[in-house]
């Protein structure tokens, strides 16, 4: 008998949340080569989601793709005279199989493309239509993965971070920081410092999909300036890059470091033990999370509203904001008992007229693969590289706009006849 073997590599992709779409939902291609019988899908519809007009985004949480570098091996074996068969097939088999491989960049973009960037608030991470998005297209060298490892990107679903600096020493020894650098996140839900990893801390073998670990804050005590700051405004400008500065008397404080830029807030902290403990007092809670921006997604709409305590002469009076500036139209402070409410009025009601607007994510994955070739029992190291495509509807809140209007009004100083 006659032995063939094929052999065929490609990316298996596997998306949260998600469905395959468009034509390869219902109408798969065959592929005799394949071992699902089918090309492999590359496009997929993760569930819907909403785009609001007050108290901030709907959360986008676990949505993320992640992809691994497959081999689909085809045996085909035929009779050999002198059989009466001969040349028949008699066997036909595809098996896959999962080489070692190593990621050299995943990117992942979107189709809404307006940057959002909060500008009282230099540490609020950039946002793309809202989504904050994460990707592996900045690795300074190629990553060595497990033979069934995933990469992941995705949308950034873990709550507010400020960026920070971390000591070389928490870092693993294989384990460099984005681009090389010796950045990690300070998560304000926990309290909790993440250092970039590429094999997670204590893992027995390296390859696990390069995530953010939890490393600790590992900033020495020494190293920031605690004779506390009455006021931001007492921020020497001409400290060097990278100094450190306690702003505030009391329990707690708030540290910021010094970038090119000028004063980061890293967040809150209280000194205890050999580093700094960082903590979220009651009531200084804040939340970043990914979530569309109506006014950004939805931009035939027109929304506006004058920002509470506006000017009491015309010229101390600085018009009306759209929320495409701010995001969403405020809903605190709110007190309605101490006659304290987040806007003055609201000036500009107009909503888009489509019912949804489709997002469109791409993501493209660069690997090598490393294996034994069947016919020739030689290694390879070949490239692979795969896209897909997720898509994502957004869909109009569902107000009745007239309520809204009233809901708006009720959150305003005008409608409650009090002037300034």
């Amino acid at each position: 008998m006659a032995v063939t073997n094929t052999v065929v590599t490609g990316i298996e992709w596997n998306v949260s949340r998600g469905v395959v779409a468009g034509e390869e939902a219902l109408n798969p291609t065959p592929d005799p080569n394949s071992a699902t019988g089918f090309v492999n899908p590359t496009e997929f519809q993760w569930e819907n989601t909403t785009a609001r007009l007050i108290g901030g985004p709907e959360p986008l949480t676990d949505f993320w793709v992640e992809g691994r570098v497959y081999m689909d091996t085809r045996t085909i074996t035929t009779a050999d005279p002198p059989a009466e068969n001969a040349g028949e097939v008699t066997s036909d088999v595809v098996t896959r199989s999962y080489p070692a491989w190593s990621l050299e960049s995943m990117t992942f973009t979107s189709n809404l493309t307006d940057d959002w960037v909060d500008s009282t608030n230099p540490a609020k991470p950039k946002q793309y239509e809202g989504p904050i998005l994460f990707k592996l297209n900045d690795l300074v060298d190629p990553v060595a993965m497990n033979s069934a490892g995933y990469s992941r990107v995705g949308i950034q679903d873990n709550g507010a971070q400020f960026l920070g600096f971390v000591n070389g020493a928490q870092f693993l020894p294989d384990v460099p920081g984005p681009a090389g650098d010796e950045s990690f996140y300070i998560d304000l839900e926990t309290g909790k410092g993440f250092c970039w990893s590429n094999t997670l801390p204590g893992a027995a073998t390296p390859g696990m999909s390069p995530r953010w670990a939890n490393c600790g804050v590992a900033k020495d005590p020494a190293e920031i300036n605690t004779d506390a700051l009455d006021s931001v405004d007492d921020l020497d400008m001409e400290a060097a890059v990278g100094t450190w500065q306690l702003v505030n008397t009391g329990t707690y404080g708030t540290v910021y470091a010094k970038t090119e830029d000028g004063w980061l807030n890293i967040g809150p902290l209280q000194l205890g033990g050999s580093s700094p403990i960082v903590v979220i007092p009651e009531g200084e809670r804040k939340r970043y999370v990914s979530g569309y921006i109506y006014s950004l997604v939805f931009d035939q709409s027109r929304f506006a509203y004058v920002p509470r305590m506006s000017g009491e002469t015309q010229d101390t009076y600085e018009g009306e904001i759209s929320i495409t500036e701010t995001g969403w139209f405020p809903d605190t402070p709110h007190d309605p008992e101490r006659d304290i409410y987040p806007m003055d009025s609201v000036t500009r009601v107009r909503p888009d007229g489509r019912e949804s607007v489709t997002a469109t994510y791409t993501t493209t994955l660069t690997t090598t693969a490393s294996y034994t070739d069947p016919t020739t029992l030689l290694p390879v190291a070949a490239p692979v590289v795969g896209t897909c495509t997720i898509y994502q509807d957004v869909y109009q809140p569902t107000y009745n706009w007239g309520d809204l209007i009233h809901q708006l009004l009720d959150l305003t100083y005008f409608k409650h006849g009090i002037y300034h």
